[in-house]
């Protein structure tokens, strides 16, 4: 007998795993958090070097403790609170900020949103596969393979349909919006998945979900046939009869992964060289049209209490040493881009949408040779609503366009009326700040920017993270702006899963994305290469 099961190497392989859960949970979660928040690590570290395979690896284990579960549902509750928990660390950068009771009901409201959905997700296992899978799938070794296979195939497209659905509801939760942890961001350095990210990045989602549900029914399969063989060695069943079974899921698991590397091996030639190309083309067409984007970059640091009172030389200094540098070069167009925060916030800097002669920023520009400048300031209308705005101001003809973020960061730039209802009684100094609105509206009738023959589509921040945009992208679209203060969270993790968004949000493009942070984070993202271009200077 124990010669017997010795020749099965892949069931010996997982026998200690699947022994100790308690320590494949604590991998699974620890992978999990390095994939999903350290992107960058797939340069740096060794065991991500086949583009976060070993997380399909690890989580198709984890499906299968699923199929299997027999414990209480308890643990499926605490699967979900932990996944739950790793996906809420990226509001940890509040405590730093601002109260910390505020900052601890964001925390715990987040993680306990998210477990609900990772709950609603797991619970699929329990409820339908779990509790019927003696009467649909036989467990002797007279079940036909081809025939369990077609079972597998559709019962994991089902699920992966379900769980997408999950997940789409999550992502479009205006008060609760949860898209800044969407299953694609563990496969955004996968140049496997890069063809489906240009289609739609849910359906990295669905693909991920139902390779890894369709490889966890396999193992299931394996499993419950070598015990079943197990069990009945002494009737007789042959060795031979065994050895087959273990042959046809060898098989079956190492073509389908060699698709992977292939399939992996010739996207990661093509990205490459399409990414290349995509920047070239955005240079030639700055270089023929005699733009320069010039992008600042200041280390202001954010604080809800000190919005009036930052110190905003840091900017105006580098402004000063660039209208220096390029007093003289008169045959450029010069573009500044200054990123969202480092304006100071106050009445000197509004941008007024009725009547924008009395914005006073027009005036305080007015010193400096540069032809255009893009920043991000506060519009106010008549109704005094304000917005997170970002203005296009062509000085030497005083026109202007402007653009009003459409999607608010919740809890972060307003607040629900359920929420202030149930805690607007604590003495949060934030709470008192007043929202702002969600505006979407162009001076102009087109949806985008526009500098001689270039155009670019503009974002403010939390929106890199939407991929509503195709609908919007006129095909004349050179590049899309995305512009942010990302000195809120300071080389932690965060960072790592704003780069996420930028690069999926350039494949779901197919153009380039300028980047333009504070923190000395200015970027030029051409499909998955951080592209250094001529006309593009960066301060």
């Amino acid at each position: 007998m124990s010669i017997l099961f010795k020749q099965i190497n892949f069931y010996t392989s997982f026998q200690v795993l699947i022994k100790n859960k308690v320590v494949f949970y604590l991998l699974f979660f620890v992978l999990y958090f390095l994939v999903f928040y350290f992107d960058e690590l797939n340069i740096s570290f060794l065991v991500f070097i086949f583009n976060n395979l070993f997380l399909i690896f690890f989580s198709f284990i984890f499906f299968y403790f699923l199929i299997t579960f027999k414990g209480p549902k308890g643990e499926i509750l605490y699967i979900s609170l932990g996944l739950g928990v790793i996906n809420g660390l990226w509001i940890i950068f509040l405590f730093k900020y601002i109260n910390w009771i505020y900052a601890f009901l964001g925390f715990i409201l987040a993680a306990f949103i998210l477990s609900i959905f990772w709950y609603f997700k797991f619970i699929f296992f329990y409820l339908v596969f779990a509790k019927f899978k003696g009467k649909f799938f036989p467990t002797t070794f007279t079940t036909k393979f081809i025939n369990n296979l077609v079972i597998y195939f559709f019962l994991s497209i089902f699920f992966s349909f379900y769980y997408v659905f999950i997940e789409f509801i999550q992502y479009n939760l205006k008060d609760l919006d949860m898209s800044f942890c969407m299953t694609y961001f563990t496969q955004s350095s996968n140049y496997f998945f890069f063809w489906l990210f240009k289609i739609n990045p849910f359906l990295v989602t669905f693909i991920t979900i139902f390779i890894v549900t369709f490889l966890a029914f396999i193992l299931y399969e394996l499993f419950i046939s070598l015990e079943s063989k197990k069990t009945n060695y002494q009737l007789d069943i042959q060795k031979n009869q065994m050895k087959e079974i273990s042959k046809n899921y060898f098989y079956l698991i190492a073509f389908l992964f060699s698709i992977y590397f292939i399939v992996n091996f010739f996207s990661y030639i093509y990205f490459k060289a399409i990414s290349k190309n995509k920047a070239l083309l955005l240079e030639n067409k700055l270089l023929k049209d005699n733009v320069e984007f010039i992008l600042i970059s200041t280390n202001i640091d954010s604080y809800f209490n000190e919005f009036n009172k930052r110190n905003y030389e840091e900017l105006f200094d580098k402004l000063r040493k660039i209208n220096k540098e390029m007093y003289n070069e008169k045959n450029k167009i010069k573009v500044v881009l200054i990123p969202e925060g480092s304006l100071i916030k106050n009445y000197d800097t509004l941008f007024y949408l009725e009547n924008y002669k009395k914005t006073k920023l027009f005036n305080i520009f007015s010193e400096f040779v540069f032809e255009y400048l893009v920043f991000n300031t506060i519009a106010v209308d008549t109704d005094f609503n304000i917005y997170n705005s970002i203005v296009l101001y062509n000085k030497q003809e005083g026109k202007f366009n402007f653009y009003l973020k459409r999607y608010l960061v919740p809890f972060g730039e307003y607040y629900p009326n359920w929420f202030l209802k149930i805690f607007g009684f604590l003495d949060i100094d934030n709470l008192k700040y007043k929202s702002y609105s969600s505006g979407f509206y162009f001076k102009d009738n087109r949806n985008y920017f526009k500098i001689k023959d270039i155009s670019f589509k503009v974002l403010i921040c939390f929106e890199s993270f939407k991929y509503e945009m195709k609908s919007d992208i006129d095909k004349k679209i050179d590049f899309i702006l995305v512009s942010s203060n990302d000195m809120w969270f300071k080389n932690l993790f965060m960072d790592s899963l704003h780069l996420k968004s930028i690069k999926i949000l350039s494949i779901y493009s197919d153009l380039a994305v300028i980047f333009n942070a504070n923190g000395n984070k200015n970027v030029v993202i051409s499909i998955s290469n951080f592209s250094s271009l001529r006309n593009i200077k960066i301060y």
